[in-house]
């Protein structure tokens, strides 16, 4: 199975805030994307050994010399040592670039997930009025929801599809930012903060409208993987003091029935 590398995770992640953006009729930062087009140009120009260099180098060759002999021999030897090491120095170049294109992104997301807030606060808003609204509706099979449904509620679907929609662009570019910063299925902590039990009320990775029409829960956007690490973590403790009341309550069963 293909393993993305490194730089083509952060390409995917740079296609998901754009796709994101243009949802929502915003634009990047410009610093980010100036910076970003500034790096990319970078390249190296490494032109190939003239044709006399690899003759005196073939003809010292042939005559049983030290290839490289000569008053020219070194500035021969550091050309095509040069021209050689080419594909390693491009490879360097590439792995550069992403590093600080990455840096570059990431100084600039918690802008971009600010901005995008309001529109997932909102969205969470409409998915409860519209589900209030078409009680017994199932959100998850878009082709058959709207079978015999009446015209007073194809509005309140309309906004809900149009709703399910700016969520799921924000949770692809979430799930995109998880792939490059090790952060598995961030998608649903990144939409609310949750409590353990509405976290395991869940499956693992649902649909983002079932987040938004959890009882008790406003959709409240993690604008900084801070953020999110802060709601992880707070899942991560209520799961280790659950597990060890349950341990707890083993071992004094185990107890009592000796």
């Amino acid at each position: 199975m293909y393993t993305l590398t490194s730089n083509e995770k952060l390409t995917y992640l740079r296609g998901r805030l754009q796709s994101a953006a243009r949802r929502f009729n915003t634009e990047l930062p410009k610093a980010m994307t100036d910076e970003i087009a500034k790096l990319e140009s970078a390249t190296l120009k490494m032109p190939a050994p003239k044709a006399e260099v690899l003759e005196a180098v073939a003809n010292n060759a042939l005559a049983g010399r030290d290839p490289f002999a000569g008053k020219d021999g070194e500035l021969h030897k550091t050309t095509l040592l040069l021209h050689l090491s080419q594909s390693y120095l491009y490879d360097h170049l590439d792995k550069v670039k992403g590093e600080r294109i990455r840096a570059v992104v990431f100084e600039h997301v918690p802008a971009i997930l600010k901005a995008w807030a309001p529109k997932v606060a909102e969205a969470g808003q409409t998915l409860k009025r519209s589900a209030k609204a078409l009680p017994g509706v199932d959100f998850n099979n878009r082709q058959t929801a709207t079978i015999g449904m009446t015209p007073n509620k194809l509005i309140p679907w309309a906004e809900a599809v149009e709703a399910m929609d700016d969520l799921q662009e924000v949770v692809n570019a979430w799930q995109a930012l998880g792939q490059v910063t090790g952060r598995p299925n961030p998608q649903v902590l990144a939409l609310a903060p949750l409590t353990l039990e509405q976290r395991e009320s869940l499956p693992r990775a649902p649909m983002p409208w079932r987040v938004a029409l959890l009882e008790g829960v406003t959709l409240d956007l993690a604008t900084s993987l801070d953020e999110y690490d802060r709601r992880a973590a707070t899942i991560a403790t209520a799961e280790a003091a659950a597990r060890a009341e349950r341990e707890k309550a083993e071992a004094d069963a185990v107890g009592f029935g000796l």
